[in-house]
């Protein structure tokens, strides 16, 4: 790695906690509301706020960590379990 960029892996690993925070974020943000009885169709709007940052998440962490997603220790998974995760991963 050259002197003075950042390591890929802390970079992913930054970005997923930022995610992280946001989401979190997000979701208090709904509990606040739901507890002002605010109006529902502005829940809902927040709620899918929340699931694309989480669909967001599962992807750039399954990108982060595809080698250990896709091992079973240290050995590469048959193609089935590959795809039953992609499956699962692409799920909404």
């Amino acid at each position: 790695m050259v002197r003075g960029m950042i390591n890929p892996s802390i970079m992913a690993k930054k970005s997923i906690e930022s995610l992280l925070n946001n989401i979190i974020g997000q979701l208090k943000g709904v509990r606040g509301m739901v507890e002002a009885k605010q109006g529902c169709a502005d829940i809902i709007i927040q709620l899918k706020a929340a699931r694309s940052a989480l669909n967001s998440l599962i992807i750039k962490y399954f990108e982060a960590n595809l080698e250990e997603c896709v091992s079973d220790s240290g050995k590469i998974i048959n193609k089935a379990k590959f795809n039953k995760l992609v499956e699962e991963i692409m799920k909404k």
